[in-house]
């Protein structure tokens, strides 16, 4: 049997968080095995996948879709940038003095090409929250909004979003896991406020020709079916996903010919 590729992505002792287990996921999808999980300081070559950890690579990173957390992060001039979440961390490498093509995308958009729900008939709202909003939200939600599990395996993850009608996505990965399945999503943050200035949900919604300076911010009780709809961001529908394909460096045999 052949090892997996080596890569870096955020782990934690509990459950993953959805968007950093997308990384893992997606390698395995596309090579056939499951990556080996490196740390940044490593010297031998690995790859940044998903997630707001470009300003983590260095020597010896190649970042393919990875992005900024905040807009004055710093990229290192070392980091190999194939291609990157969207312009805002394309802005930041250049000003960090790092090299950088203008191959934007989040390999989420991707997941329809390596993942078929099966069909069902799609209803209701879905709350696709960060898991750090979970806690405060359980037991205050209207009956009319189903709790996405962000922490379920990938698959059931993917599952969840995909029998939605529309979804409200405090987690960047449920906002661009339901676009990538042709669902309507809301960009939402629950008061109080979390910490991040947001640079990473703009990076992506400039990256797809949907641009938001800001999100809906609301408490758990304000979710309501005729505020989401009005504020809701349509899938992108002419996003090229084919200069982010050939920027894949594994598996992109596998991307290319997948319907």
């Amino acid at each position: 049997m052949g090892e997996g590729v080596a890569a870096f992505w955020c782990r934690t002792p509990s459950r993953p968080n959805f968007g950093d287990a997308l990384t893992p996921w997606l390698l395995e999808k596309l090579t056939g095995h499951h990556p080996r999980f490196t740390w940044p300081n490593d010297p031998r070559e690995k790859l940044f996948v998903t997630g707001s950890i470009a300003t983590l690579a260095a020597s010896a990173c190649t970042v393919w879709g990875a992005g900024i957390m905040n807009a004055d992060d710093v990229i290192s001039p070392e980091a190999r940038l194939l291609a990157v979440r969207g312009p805002l961390t394309r802005a930041r490498a250049l000003a960090s003095g790092a090299s950088c093509l203008e191959v934007y995308g989040d390999p989420a958009l991707l997941l329809p090409r390596l993942h078929r729900p099966p069909s069902a008939s799609r209803r209701g709202i879905g709350l696709a929250a960060h898991f750090s909003d979970r806690p405060r939200l359980l037991g205050k939600l209207p009956p009319s909004v189903h709790l996405i599990d962000m922490q379920a395996p990938v698959e059931s993850v993917i599952e969840q979003i995909a029998c939605c009608e529309l979804v409200a996505a405090s987690s960047l990965h449920g906002l661009i896991t339901s676009h990538a399945y042709g669902i309507p999503a809301v960009w939402v943050q629950f008061r109080p406020l979390p910490s991040g200035d947001g640079a990473k949900f703009r990076d992506y919604l400039l990256a797809v020709d949907r641009a938001r300076d800001a999100p809906l911010e609301l408490t758990p009780n304000e979710l309501e079916a005729n505020t989401l709809v009005r504020h809701a961001i349509s899938p992108p529908t002419s996003f090229d996903l084919m200069p982010l394909i050939r920027a894949c460096p594994v598996g992109v045999h596998a991307l290319e010919h997948a319907t």
